[in-house]
């Protein structure tokens, strides 16, 4: 989810799908709607943080720009299967 933002940001949804012991490959694209710059620096909601590979850095996107981020989900070996929203973005 953006955090720190200076303007509004869409982020694009992320349906993905693994199951215990396995992982998969997501990408969100983060645009910036706003007028001004926007540091941004992403974070996934509702997962342990350490199933989770982010790029290891924020960015700043400027007014109309759009950036594909891509990341990594892997759920542990022995973890009961469910359905969990990831997150999402909040003006």
């Amino acid at each position: 989810m953006p955090e720190g933002t200076s303007g509004p940001l869409l982020l694009d949804a992320a349906e993905m799908s693994a199951g215990p012991g396995t992982g998969c490959l997501g990408q969100v694209t983060v645009t910036n709607a706003g007028p001004a710059p926007a540091a941004v620096s992403l974070q996934v909601v509702g997962l342990d943080p350490s199933w989770v590979e982010l790029p290891p850095t924020g960015f700043t996107l400027q007014p109309g720009e759009a950036r594909p981020v891509a990341f990594r989900v892997t759920v542990p070996a022995g973890h009961p299967h469910r359905h969990q929203e990831l997150g999402r973005a909040e003006p």
